[in-house]
Order: structure tokens, then sequence, then C-alpha cells
């Protein structure tokens, strides 16, 4: 942690917390770092410092800018992203269109389409073209935060869930998931064949990652419906593992079961 100019910021390897005093008290505001790499195709470079800014508040990482179409493909070339955010009109030449048909048929990666045009023509070519998301320009937090929650939910239907863990990143196969348990700020994900030890509590990664399967049934534990046996005795059974189930849950547990 570091202390300056009536400033406390706090930093773990999941989030950022940044202390500055107002009156007699302090407020916080925290970030959670996101492992995302997102490329920004933008032809007015100050709009694309503010875009950045704004991922960067939200936790992303890595942010990379380029402002043609020539300029993206050599990054594209160079290193893998997570998220594209297109401006559709990127000056003279090939437009943000043309960059999408690129990237959709040579590389794995969420695309959002921007532009500051409502006419029929432009919306019928970028709906064309599938984008996870299409948002009008200017650029608002509110559309970035979903952008974002598209590519984490990509991540998980794709099969896997992508986890860092001191400089390696797990990949852990979503349908091998059985049950995660939480013990204070570590957790343990337990699949049919290992168990893996993450630096995380249970709400925050129930929340980054939002799998349907998944639900907590307990302060400690959640667990994935499709791998429970049965319900006894206030535990579910998941193999030769017993899982509690909290009182305040039982009732909605048991209806779940038809119990």
């Amino acid at each position: 942690f570091w202390f300056k100019n009536g400033a406390l910021d706090v930093k773990t390897d999941r989030w950022n917390c940044h202390f500055k005093r107002r009156s007699n008290h302090f407020s916080c505001s925290i970030v959670i770092e996101m492992d995302l790499k997102v490329l920004i195709v933008e032809d007015e470079v100050m709009i694309a410092e503010m875009l950045r800014e704004m991922l960067v508040a939200e936790g992303v990482l890595m942010v990379e800018s380029a402002t043609s179409y020539s300029e993206a493909l050599k990054l594209l070339a160079n290193q893998s992203f997570d998220l594209a955010v297109l401006d559709v009109n990127i000056g003279a030449g090939k437009s943000g269109i043309d960059l999408g048909e690129v990237i959709r048929a040579k590389y794995k990666m969420s695309i959002v389409y921007a532009t500051s045009f409502s006419d029929s023509s432009s919306l019928a070519s970028i709906a064309s073209l599938k984008p996870d998301m299409y948002i009008s320009k200017p650029y608002r937090l509110s559309d970035i935060r979903a952008a974002l929650q598209i590519v984490k939910s990509n991540r998980v239907e794709h099969g896997n869930i992508e986890i860092k863990k001191g400089g390696e990143i797990l990949k852990i196969p979503v349908n091998a998931i059985r049950y995660v348990k939480t013990d204070n700020i570590y957790l343990t994900i337990f699949t049919e064949t290992k168990r893996y030890i993450v630096r995380s509590t249970l709400e925050s990664f129930l929340e980054e990652f939002r799998m349907c399967n998944l639900l907590k049934v307990h302060r400690s534990y959640a667990v994935a419906i499709d791998k429970v046996d049965r319900l006894m005795d206030g535990f579910l059974i998941i193999g030769a593992d017993e899982i509690p189930v909290s009182k305040a849950n039982r009732k909605e547990i048991a209806e779940l079961f038809k119990v």
C-alpha cells in the first residue's frame, strides 16, 4: 500500500482500492482488475484516449489503440485480444465494418461497433455481421460495462473459464466444475479430477462468471446444479462429497429438487 497527499492506495492481485480523505473520513473506490485485452480502433485520438481511460477505470489491464485499418491489422498480427471496439467510420479507405469482417473470419474475439450515424444503411451493414454489440457515440459508461460483461460471458459459453493465478492463466472447463468453496480470501474450485485454489471471494467469483448452473447454497459454498445427485438431511450430495445447505436456503433448494 501507499500513502501520499492525504490518500491511501491498497493493491492486491485482484483489486485496487483508493482511499481519499473527505472531511473527517475516508471514501473508498474499488476497481476489480480484469485479465482482458481490448483493441480500440478509433481515428479521433482524444476520443480513443477517453475510451481507454474508461476501460482502465473498469479494471481492464491492457488496452491498445489504432487509428486506421492497416494499423489495426498490424496489432492483430502480433498479439491476441478479447474485445475489439471498432469505430465504423475511421476516415478514408477501409472502414471499421471492413475490419470487422476480417476479425470475424480470422480471429476469435468479441466485436463491438460504435458509430455516431444512425441511418438505416449503416445499421443494416453492422447487423449483417452479427456483432456482439452495437453502441452509439459518444461512448457511455453503461455501454462499456455491458460490452465487458459480454466478453466475460462469451468466455464461459465457449467452454472454459480463465482465471489468473500469479503469472499463469488457468483454463478450467465449465462442465467439469462440481462445486466451489471459499475460505476467507481463497477459493477452491472442485472439478471431477482436480482442485484449483485461487485468490478470490465466492461473491466476486460468482459475479465475474455468472454461470447459470452455479447456485450459492451456503455462505461458503456454491454448487453446479447439474452435478447434484440428491438432497439429504440438509446436505447436497455430489458423488462422495456432502455440501452443507444453509437454513435460509433449504426451502428454495427443496423446491428446486422437488423434495
